[in-house]
């Protein structure tokens, strides 16, 4: 497991914090701190689908983007900030790309937990605003953003041909719950987003995976 600064100088981790590789990303002693974790494949899109109503052809990351940053296409033309409308408030840290530094002040780089047969996935954002995902070797150096763990996690193997028993077990969830988004991806796992009922009250929203498997 390994970090660095933006080229190796301290001053750019005061703004941007530091580049991990996959291997601090992924190690079992955990890179987050207790009650977060680092977000999953599925999870940056959910996040991704709920910027855009669902659309995955997203040219909405200037929802995530800093309000107070600039954005720049190298060499430092088209300088805009991000509305910063979701609070996710990110930075164009670049990344450490084999062995050089490269996009710091034009990209944002952030990994997930989800591991490829070739290194690990990750999620970037590029000027234009589009949001991108791919698999990235394990030795580049990504920022990392950390997410609340849910409170509670509900997760069955359901085999497709019993949607009524999901159906069933959906409508028993959404008693207590709002339903606010759900999304079937196509490794077959259906993700829930659902918000807790409380009166007086505003709860983060919490994220329910039901694996759809066969058998």
């Amino acid at each position: 497991p390994a970090w660095c600064y933006y080229n190796n100088d301290s001053t750019n981790g005061e703004l941007f914090g530091k580049l991990y590789n996959l291997y601090a990303v992924i190690d079992p002693r955990g890179l987050a701190p207790k009650g977060w974790h680092i977000p999953t494949e599925s999870e940056w899109w959910i996040f991704r689908d709920n910027l855009n109503n669902g659309n995955q052809f997203c040219h909405c990351g200037y929802k995530m983007a800093s309000s107070t940053y600039d954005w720049c296409d190298v060499p430092k033309k088209n300088c805009v900030k991000g509305t910063d409308s979701s609070g996710f408030s990110g930075l164009p840290g670049g990344q450490r790309a084999h062995i050089k530094f490269e996009n710091l002040g034009s990209a944002g780089f952030w990994w997930s937990s989800t591991k490829r047969s070739y290194g690990g996935y990750h999620i970037y954002v590029l000027p234009g605003w589009s949001i991108y995902g791919d698999a990235i070797g394990p030795s580049s150096g990504l920022s990392v953003r950390c997410i609340k763990d849910a409170d509670e996690i509900y997760s069955e193997n359901i085999s497709p041909e019993n949607e009524k028993k999901l159906a069933v077990v959906i409508d028993s969830l959404v008693g207590e719950w709002n339903l606010i988004s759900e999304t079937i991806y196509t490794n077959g796992e259906k993700i829930i987003l659902l918000k807790k009922k409380k009166k007086n009250s505003e709860l983060p929203p919490t994220i329910f995976k039901l694996d759809k498997t066969k058998g």
